[in-house]
């Protein structure tokens, strides 16, 4: 912890030094807090998954196709589903990430298929779907809609989005460090056979980390469709990138 403080530091009076009269400016704040918001929800569904031996690259697609799923919930409505609430909507497209993310677990767990097969799969997949849905078209909020606080809100001019990172942060932190199911967690990854033979359910705790993974995607494409004020299906194409070079 000491580590990470200091490189924290660090980088903190490196970036200062280069421009100290617009870093500290709450603007300039407040635009931080939004990008670690993002990266940072992400980070803690990936963690859960890299802690017990897998990998999910699914994330970056599957916060566009979020972000595109909750916008077409509110504002057109899906098939016999006529357009809901903010609420009904995220809870619809949080359960669908949840799904995803059972069903990367499943296939790790039961079927056997390594986690880079199955996420990457899932990241082409979702990415072309967001595609097809909006046919590369952007879903926009009126401007007037309440669901744009979560992601352009303040209070006290922290954003929103930083104060859901830290209690989710905080929940997180508690489920590793004060829960059985995170001795579990660490245990699997340290010796899966170990933690299978001293009577863990380790397919169980693998399959709620990768739910948790899919969750977390969720609702970043969540919070980058309020901040954006559009569901749309180019967001979080830079956070994997699978390159073929020649």
């Amino acid at each position: 912890m000491a580590s990470v403080t200091a490189v924290f530091l660090v980088l903190f009076l490196f970036f200062w030094a280069q421009k100290p009269d617009v870093f500290l400016k709450p603007a300039n704040l407040a635009v931080m807090m939004r990008f670690v918001a993002t990266f940072g929800l992400l980070a803690i569904g990936e963690i859960l998954v890299i802690i017990t031996g897998g990998i999910d690259l699914s994330v970056g697609s599957m916060t566009a196709l979020t972000g595109v799923l909750v916008a077409l919930l509110m504002m057109r409505g899906i098939a016999f589903i006529p357009p809901v609430g903010a609420v009904p909507a995220m809870a619809i497209t949080l359960a669908c990430a949840a799904l995803v993310g059972v069903w990367h677990g499943f296939c790790v767990t039961k079927l056997h298929i390594p986690a880079f097969i199955v996420t990457l799969g899932t990241w082409l997949i979702v990415r072309g779907l967001a595609a097809f849905i909006t046919r590369g078209y952007p879903i926009l909020f009126p401007p007037e809609s309440p669901f744009l606080i979560l992601g352009q809100g303040e209070i006290y001019k922290i954003p929103v989005m930083f104060i859901i990172l830290l209690l989710v942060a905080l929940i997180a932190s508690f489920l590793l460090e004060g829960t059985t199911l995170g001795r579990h967690i660490y245990a699997i990854g340290g010796n899966i056979e170990a933690a299978r033979v001293s009577g863990i359910n380790v397919d169980g705790v693998r399959v709620f980390c990768y739910a948790i993974s899919g969750l977390m995607a969720g609702a970043v494409g969540i919070l980058l469709a309020s901040r954006l004020g559009q569901g749309t299906p180019t967001v979080g194409e830079n956070a994997v990138k699978v390159k073929r070079q020649f």
